[in-house]
């Protein structure tokens, strides 16, 4: 009975821990260092000092699971945005699948963090630019010339086009498309703004703060998210960017050689550049 009891104990903690290491932490590109101080909440440059350890299950209603249970304590030595004094804290993960840095006491950071809406607390994890300070050479470059540029944000991208193929079910390259045009709004502040022959567009000189950045689609495409909402420190930058395709519809009319409404035509769809056909046959009555 015993032996039946630690086998099934032993499994199960072989499936949690399986588990746990199943889900990684999968990030999107950091972006610039510009972009990444224009979505940031405090920039620093500092040594951590001390730690605090929360449990990572807390109470409450929900008893909602703590994400960022690690506190860091940090001496500051310099603050390019965002913290006022010498000591802040920021919080963040245990590491692995919840993103969590890993910072070790008594090491040199450059420090991203974000204000948690929830808790107003500074988080920050490894799918931001922190880093060591030795190795935010660049970051250090482009943040020592904040002094110098002028106070404003600007917003920037490219719109392409991806072609997808009816036949293989994936996306060939992307082309840009010129002539899009996108409303950029906030902060009292309305602009349209067209995309160049290259399929980009950019606005300078923009107060900080909120912004709805919104790409008119033409009727024939669509893409995730047309509309887009921001929040861009005073000298940063925000990227924006939307990839097109097809919106999968298709209409028309068929006419005779005389020109009048051709009824009950057998209609095929089938690839541009394929030998045979691709996909669907319809009839329209």
């Amino acid at each position: 009975m015993h032996s039946k009891y630690l086998s099934s104990g032993l499994a199960l903690v072989a499936m949690l821990l399986l588990s746990n290491s199943a889900y990684g932490c999968s990030c999107m590109s950091e972006g610039t260092a510009c972009q990444a101080f224009g979505r940031a909440s405090a920039v620093f440059a500092g040594t951590v000092t001390g730690v605090e350890v929360a449990p990572q299950t807390q109470g409450g209603e929900a008893n909602e699971i703590n994400w960022t249970p690690r506190t860091f304590k940090f001496s500051v030595e310099q603050s390019f945005l965002g913290v006022e004094g010498t000591k802040v804290e920021v919080a963040t993960g245990r590491g692995g699948g919840d993103c969590g840095f890993g910072f070790v006491i008594g090491q040199r950071y450059l420090v991203y963090a974000y204000r948690s809406a929830k808790s107003d607390r500074l988080t920050t994890g490894i799918c931001s630019r922190t880093k060591p300070y030795e190795k935010a050479g660049e970051d250090l470059l482009f943040l020592g010339t904040l002094p110098s540029l002028a106070h404003g944000v600007t917003i920037y991208g490219e719109v392409t086009r991806e072609l997808r193929s009816v036949k293989e079910g994936n996306s060939k390259a992307a082309r840009p498309l010129t002539n899009m045009a996108l409303i950029i709004q906030g902060e009292g502040e309305r602009k349209e703004v067209r995309t160049d022959d290259y399929g980009r567009y950019r606005l300078n000189g923009l107060s900080p703060g909120k912004y709805e950045v919104t790409l008119l689609l033409p009727d024939e495409l669509t893409t995730y998210e047309p509309k887009r909402e921001i929040t861009i420190a005073d000298r940063g930058c925000a990227g924006v960017n939307y990839h097109l395709t097809d919106n999968g519809r298709l209409s028309g009319r068929v006419f005779d050689a005389e020109g009048q409404p051709a009824a009950k035509v057998l209609l095929t769809l089938i690839e541009a550049d394929a030998q045979d056909i691709a996909h669907d046959y319809s009839m329209f009555e």
